[in-house]
Parts: C-alpha cells; sequence; structure tokens
C-alpha cells in the first residue's frame, strides 16, 4: 500500500514510517521542518536527541533494505501538497502528524 505520512521528521511521524515501511509499505513522508527551526530560534534542543533526517533515512535503508521516500514542503502550500499527493497516490492512507507552521 502507498502511504504518505505529513510531520514524517517528528516524533511519531518517523517511527510510523519506519513501522509501515517494515511491513512492505511504500511510505512517502512530508515535513517543513518546523520543529527543528523553533529549536533553533529558540537556541534550544530536543529532550532526546534526533539525527538529521536524511541521517535515519539511510540508517534505515542500511538495517532493512527498505526505503523510505521524503517531500520537503509546507503543508500550507496548496501547489506543493497537490504534487505531492499526485506523485505518491496514497491509497486511502493518509497519516497527518505534522505540527502546525507557526508556534502555538
Amino acid at each position: 500500500m502507498r502511504i504518505l505520512i505529513l510531520g514524517g521528521d517528528g516524533y511519531l511521524g518517523w517511527p510510523t514510517a519506519m513501522r509501515f515501511s517494515a511491513r512492505g509499505h511504500d511510505v512517502t513522508i512530508v515535513d517543513n521542518f518546523a520543529r527543528r527551526r523553533w529549536h533553533l530560534d529558540q537556541s534550544t534542543d530536543s529532550l532526546t536527541p534526533i539525527s538529521l533526517l536524511d541521517e535515519r533515512i539511510e540508517a534505515w535503508k542500511h538495517v532493512s533494505g527498505e526505503t523510505i521516500k521524503v517531500q520537503i514542503g509546507n503543508m500550507e502550500d496548496g501547489e506543493f501538497i497537490d504534487r505531492v499527493v499526485a506523485e505518491s497516490m496514497p491509497e486511502l492512507s493518509l497519516i497527518h502528524i505534522s505540527e502546525p507552521t507557526r508556534p502555538y
């Protein structure tokens, strides 16, 4: 099944992506790295150290042999989301775990 996970760089999105990928699904994650930018803007770090997404993608491929595709962009950009959905063609599987673009 083709699955699109919005917010795939986060605490919930990344493990969800790995779980579906491990089960043989074609996974694409979307993220705009808002959480990472918030930490940079505030000169803070995540309580749990999190490797860069491209490093995790490579590590996942190394240990599982599976590929998780990535699309970087903002969900508020309609043209971007239209393109991502058209390219990934999710089969009724869209998992929305992303955070708002602006902090609360």
